[in-house]
């Protein structure tokens, strides 16, 4: 399979506590994530991946936890953008939409595979 990773970044969803009732959940307030150490904690993480596979540009977000084991489990995947290169295609929503399932399965794969390798330090 030819991927090419353009662009991969990622932030930790900081999340303030209170009294039982009250989690509240800052979505402006996202810390990035620079090294490995910075995955140590467990919690709600987002993921911006960009790829390029067959000469098409796709962008999707993911937002996953990391769990106190150390897995990761993937919440969900949007497209944020998806670059077609034949007229054709952007006509074919059967086309498109495969691109689009196939960018955010190999997102998944892409966000388990760096977050596994940068805890690890490799």
């Amino acid at each position: 399979m030819d991927v090419r990773i353009v662009e991969f970044c990622s932030a930790r969803e900081e999340i303030v506590v209170g009294f039982d009732e009250q989690i509240e959940s800052y979505e402006n307030e996202l810390k990035d994530i620079e090294r490995g150490e910075d995955f140590s904690q467990s919690g709600r993480y987002i993921a911006f991946v960009r790829l390029i596979s067959g000469g098409r540009e796709v962008t999707d977000i993911a937002r996953f936890y990391k769990k106190v084991d150390g897995s990761v489990v993937i919440e969900d995947t949007r497209d944020q953008e998806i670059t077609l290169t034949e007229e054709g295609e952007i006509n074919n929503p059967k086309v498109w939409g495969k691109i689009a399932k196939f960018g955010q399965s190999i997102t998944e794969v892409i966000v388990k595979t760096v977050v596994e390798m940068l805890v690890r330090g490799v």
